[in-house]
């Protein structure tokens, strides 16, 4: 199975021209922030969102842990693959988040905000993201907030709120929260956070509109919580949106699970038929367990193209009949009649001689000749050969180009500058300080408690 959907996710691909994705995502994560407390689950929660996303039929962009310029950065790309081309969009954040003057801020893993009017300087907004989607002109776009956890700045609670405030969504923009509007959500005891479980969970079910997900999501969590978090949602869409369309209900065994291999080879053959009848079929028929198979079947359904193409049976060849020789009109012979010449009569009953003719003259003048009897000809008996049935050969497809783009060169690193530590060395660094990686230069953009080397260093990047 591995082999046959690689091969086909190979010919697909090689075929047709690179297509768009059609559902395209981006998961930010932010737990290890500089200034102000931790946050032990978004990174988990982001862990859990990107490979839900990717189950239902998303490419995902995933980062975590950014500061303010990574978080702009992934907002650049993201806005970029939105102008390509996409059916659909979502924004999901996890981490810490406050509201001042009525405003959405995410708060990056750097920032150290002292007053209100450094808010907006080292912070993100979320109308930036709201701007981002809507001038893409993506149809759907879905935002979801889990950072209404607390105000992690203590200068500022007196001018913030407790939560987030509530948003107008744009045209076309499903917005949905962990909480109500100036309520603080929990973060969860275990490893992720009720509102992202829960959301999660729901997203899997088929047949569910985005509405019915979030509906049962805060279900869900106020069964988590006791009903102390009360999600909240603000909708500006139009039509119907589905994670996993509905399943068939004639489909009675319910299939296996597909593996991660196939889940990629469907992914990369739904993307590449784009909106080709044929292809589209195929992908149906290959892939018909996994979620890419379900968006095919249900992409077949919307264009009015039955899913799976019906062959017209070739109507049976004339067969030749053989018949029997059939004898030609047999004709008996004509029965000559047999004419017996009477007695002669007696003399006491002789009668008076006359001139007539004699009896036997007149017997062989007068008698009839018997009917001529024919034979019917029998009636031919005609014998149907049944002929083998002829099944029609698959048409042969088209020849496959292979058409290899080549990779990037990767660029240089600059020379190493003198008199700089090595980054894996025990010497202490401090955030932002330079070292040296190899034959290359490299800023340091997290370093452990002590600020000394070791697995909690991570570099940010080399000049």
């Amino acid at each position: 199975m591995k082999t046959i959907a690689a091969v086909l996710a190979f010919l697909v691909l090689s075929v047709l021209p690179a297509a768009a994705a059609k559902r395209i995502a981006l998961v930010i994560g932010n737990s290890d922030y500089g200034h102000v407390i931790d946050l032990k689950n978004p990174v988990n929660d982001a862990d859990l969102m990107e490979k839900t996303l990717k189950e239902v039929g998303f490419e995902v962009i995933r980062r975590n842990d950014l500061d303010q310029r990574g978080m702009k950065q992934a907002m650049l790309e993201f806005g970029r693959k939105l102008k390509e081309g996409a059916e659909a969009s979502m924004f999901y954040y996890a981490g810490h988040g406050i509201e001042l003057k009525g405003r959405n801020y995410l708060v990056p893993v750097d920032a150290d905000t002292q007053s209100e009017d450094e808010a907006d300087i080292q912070n993100v907004s979320v109308d930036s993201f709201m701007s981002l989607t809507e001038n893409a002109k993506v149809p759907l776009n879905i935002v979801i907030l889990d950072a209404c956890r607390n105000n992690p700045f203590r200068t500022l609670r007196a001018a913030a709120s407790g939560g987030l405030a509530p948003v107008k969504a744009p045209s076309g923009t499903y917005v949905a929260y962990a909480t109500s509007p100036g309520a603080v959500a929990e973060d969860g005891d275990g490893t992720h956070s009720p509102f992202t479980l829960a959301l999660t969970d729901s997203m899997r079910q088929p047949g569910l509109t985005l509405e019915a997900v979030l509906k049962r999501t805060r279900a869900k969590v106020q069964e988590a919580t006791r009903n102390a978090q009360l999600p909240y949602d603000s909708s500006a869409i139009t039509g119907e949106f589905y994670f996993i369309p509905a399943v068939a209900t004639e489909t009675v065994v319910a299939p296996a699970q597909p593996e991660a291999e196939d889940i990629d080879a469907a992914q990369a053959a739904f993307l590449a038929a784009g909106n080709d009848v044929d292809m589209l079929r195929v992908v149906a028929d290959s892939f018909g367990s996994t979620v890419w198979g379900a968006l095919a079947r249900e992409k077949l359904k919307k264009s009015g193209v039955p899913a799976v193409a019906l062959e017209a049976e070739p109507p049976p060849a004339s067969q030749p009949q053989t018949a029997e020789e059939v004898p030609e009109d047999v004709v008996e012979p004509e029965a000559t009649p047999e004419v017996v010449a009477p007695s002669a009569p007696k003399k006491a009953d002789a009668p008076a001689p006359s001139k007539t003719p004699s009896v036997k003259k007149s017997a062989k003048k007068l008698a009839a000749p018997p009917p001529v009897r024919r034979l019917e000809p029998k009636k031919p008996v005609v014998k149907f050969v049944a002929k083998p049935r002829v099944v029609k050969p698959a048409k042969p497809r088209a020849a496959v180009v292979v058409i290899r783009k080549p990779k990037p060169l990767a660029e240089k690193p600059r020379a190493v500058r003198a008199n700089y530590p090595r980054c894996d060395s025990p010497a202490f660094l401090m955030k932002g300080s330079l070292c040296s990686r190899g034959s290359a230069v490299c800023r340091v953009a997290t370093v452990g408690k002590s600020g000394r080397g070791g697995s909690g260093r991570v570099v940010l990047g080399c000049n």
